[in-house]
């Protein structure tokens, strides 16, 4: 929170001290649930969905790693978080992407190695952080103008389930030979 805001306040001409700042986060915060509570299924992109149930109908575990603390709150109200099967976010966190720590402890949460991990990923910081963690990474948005992804996609309705499981496959069989 207090780092979105430090990235807003740059752009002004005043300076705040530490309790207007404090109470500021807490504002947007506030304005940013309210904006939470009107998401609804209609807001996932094209293409997670297909994804989702495919890679839960091949039984690949799922992780959700992001730094923001309200995660589960909009996982619940798009309908996803049934298809999680581990969640790291904001609230477990001491360091921010690029730093590697949100997937290393979802990785840790469903038991599986880095390296045997594919991390989607939007921006470029959380690519760095993926390959950090030594994770495959599909760089999708802004994220697939990232050379190091990879994997690159416009977006996730061009990828298909199958292509990432192929991903890993492959890669784990590389590092048995």
């Amino acid at each position: 929170r207090m780092d979105c805001l430090e990235v807003m306040l740059e752009r002004t001409s005043r300076t705040y001290n530490t309790e207007q700042k404090s109470e500021m986060a807490d504002r947007k915060n506030n304005y940013y649930r309210k904006l939470i509570q009107q998401l609804t299924p209609d807001h996932i992109l094209p293409g997670v969905m297909p994804i989702l149930k495919d890679l839960k109908k091949n039984g690949i575990k799922i992780a959700i790693g992001s730094s923001s603390k309200n995660t589960p709150l909009i996982l619940e109200r798009i309908g996803l978080a049934g298809y999680f099967d581990a969640v790291a976010d904001g609230n477990d966190l001491t360091k921010s992407k690029p730093d590697p720590e949100v997937f290393l402890i979802a990785a840790q949460r469903l038991g599986v190695l880095p390296k045997n991990c594919l991390v989607i990923e939007d921006a470029d910081a959380g690519v760095e952080a993926a390959l950090a963690a030594d994770m495959l990474v599909l760089g999708v948005g802004t994220a697939a103008g990232n050379n190091r992804a990879t994997l690159r996609a416009r977006a996730l309705d061009v990828v298909s389930a199958e292509e990432l499981i192929n991903i890993i496959s492959n890669r784990n069989q590389a590092l048995h030979n």
